[in-house]
């Protein structure tokens, strides 16, 4: 899911700073609508960090190769970060390593490793992975700040979000990244239709894809200068256990979860081991 962002004179102004990046980024005019992340860094470089994730863009995007060129093209949120994970590895070894350091440009989009490091005679080949056990969740808790950071509706709010469940490991029954995209599309339009009539104080209570949990926002009030947007997030108490994906009482369920496809995946393969237990077909 794709989440746009307004172009202004700001990043006009600040990719001024930035030679490769004002080099190989086309802007759109001024007020036009523009759904890659690199245009939220810009719109945002006023912060230390964000500036300090641009000025690493901009000097290693072009020793990078195409993981400078996948960053400022990206509009996925969540492989945008990954874009940039992949960046700070290639930092930290080019600086040691220099031109010994290459990035791996992928052929017709074929999975490959992402960087290649040879030394001497030996190529080392690197694929960068980021454990995402609970992958659907991750990104449920930040689309949902930026939905409603980047809200299509002409005014400025203080919205409180909470999420709510009594379930402790609500987290993994966030099954399907899919079908969390497609929720957060729904919620977006359900909350703008809500926002146009709501008062100060009122809430919007929504299901969310998990079975245990609802989300409620709370309008604290409305802001007449449209970039005037508060956003908070509230979640429970929960466990990173990821033994929750296994305690289930629907197998169907879990046979369908990102755990039980892996797992069904595993045992079609020949197994080595004898099992300790009867047959019970």
């Amino acid at each position: 899911m794709a989440i746009s962002y307004k172009i202004t004179d700001r990043s006009y102004n600040f990719i001024k700073k930035y030679a490769w990046i004002n080099s190989n980024l086309k802007l759109g005019n001024i007020g036009s609508i523009d759904s890659r992340e690199i245009i939220r860094l810009l719109e945002n470089s006023h912060y230390p960090n964000i500036e300090k994730c641009l000025y690493l863009i901009n000097e290693y995007g072009f020793q990078s190769d195409e993981i400078g060129e996948s960053i400022l093209k990206e509009t996925d949120m969540i492989t945008f970060q990954r874009a940039l994970s992949e960046l700070y590895l290639f930092k930290y070894l080019y600086d040691k390593l220099g031109n010994k350091v290459k990035a791996i440009r992928r052929e017709d989009n074929k999975k490959t490793p992402d960087i290649s490091v040879k030394l001497n005679e030996i190529e080392f080949l690197i694929e960068i992975y980021s454990p995402t056990d609970f992958y659907a969740y991750q990104i449920f808790s930040k689309l949902i700040y930026q939905a409603l950071k980047n809200l299509n509706i002409e005014m400025g709010f203080d919205i409180t979000t909470k999420l709510e469940s009594k379930n402790f490991g609500y987290a993994t029954e966030f099954w399907d990244y899919k079908v969390v995209l497609d929720w957060i599309d729904s919620y977006r339009t359900d909350i703008i239709a809500w926002l146009k009539t709501a008062d100060d104080g009122e809430f919007f209570e929504s299901q969310t894809p998990a079975i245990s949990a609802k989300l409620s926002t709370t309008l604290n009030r409305i802001n007449c200068d449209i970039g005037d947007r508060s956003i908070s997030y509230e979640e429970p108490t929960r466990s990173n256990d990821t033994r929750h994906f296994y305690e289930t009482s629907d197998p169907e369920l879990f046979s369908k979860s990102q755990w039980g496809v892996k797992l069904k995946g595993k045992l079609m393969k020949p197994q080595k081991w004898t099992p300790s237990f009867p047959d019970i077909n």
